[in-house]
């Protein structure tokens, strides 16, 4: 309805048997309203206007018969409060399209049936009790990892503000020849940086490539259609790369192409990303 102004809450607290409030779709703009002075509300739906601004740790404490909560679509910074993960009966969890930053505290009620944190500022692992959800709850976190983030925590650097797309990432790159196997000559490349002086160095992530015998890569060859990138610089056959760590979790082409990626570096086998 285009509504603005100040939400009148004395007025909302006359009325006993509110349940459900909704401003949805509107105009207003300043702090959230201290609608936690409804502690009797079970529904709470203030998505699509422009609030902002911090909500204070403890602003749902008081609020314990709160089942679904839905402040998506709006300008809201700072942590998710604590007390918002603590609501006993919650199934309802929407904070999407917001500006939350700091990692998603535990929330861990059985309850809870419909969560989305998507597009906001969040950083850290998402928690394992929320991996019930799908990729589309945690997509546009640049920095979230976990199963649901399509990066592993242990494998995530910190980018600093000052090269976005990694032109200040410095790079060692180590490859080591492994005789164990007797069937193909296996090389193990494994990449670790830090970013611009960062003291934390990114950790390293080992790749597998099984050099196969001549015929065998011409055959590969043909199939991948690019007798150029596929040549290995002359080595006698052609790179087949092994994904190592699944235990991270399986992940599909569409969880792919979401994923932020940033250009880690370039060989004859094509580029890398992190």
């Amino acid at each position: 309805m285009g509504l603005s102004g100040t939400i009148d809450v004395d007025a909302l607290a006359a009325i006993h048997g509110l349940r459900s409030l909704s401003f949805a779709y509107n105009s207003f703009t300043g702090a959230i309203p201290q609608l936690n002075r409804l502690g009797y509300l079970k529904a709470m739906y203030l998505r699509g206007n422009r609030f902002s601004g911090e909500i204070p740790p403890d602003f749902f404490s008081k609020m314990k018969s709160l089942k679904k909560v839905w402040l998506s679509n709006n300008k809201f910074t700072g942590r998710i409060p604590p007390s918002l993960a603590e609501l006993p009966r919650l199934s309802e969890l929407h904070l999407e399209k917001n500006q939350f930053s700091g990692s998603i505290p535990p929330i861990d009620q059985p309850t809870l049936m419909s969560f989305n944190v998507s597009n906001d500022k969040l950083e850290g692992e998402i928690p394992p009790n929320l991996a019930i959800f799908n990729y589309s709850s945690f997509d546009r976190n640049d920095h979230l990892c976990g199963d649901k983030s399509g990066r592993g925590c242990e494998n995530t650097a910190q980018t600093s503000s000052e090269s976005p797309t990694g032109a200040g990432l410095d790079a060692d790159m180590m490859v080591r020849k492994d005789s164990d196997h007797s069937n193909n000559n296996v090389i193990k490349t494994v990449g670790g940086g830090a970013s611009n002086g960062n003291a934390a160095a990114a950790a390293a992530l080992e790749v597998q490539v099984s050099l196969s015998n001549r015929s065998k890569g011409m055959g590969a060859t043909k199939k991948m259609g690019s007798s150029r990138k596929g040549s290995n610089n002359g080595r006698g056959g052609v790179g087949e790369l092994v994904i190592v760590n699944t235990e991270k979790g399986a992940f599909g082409l569409p969880d792919l192409m979401k994923a932020s990626a940033e250009v880690l570096g370039n060989g004859g086998m094509g580029s890398s990303y992190v």
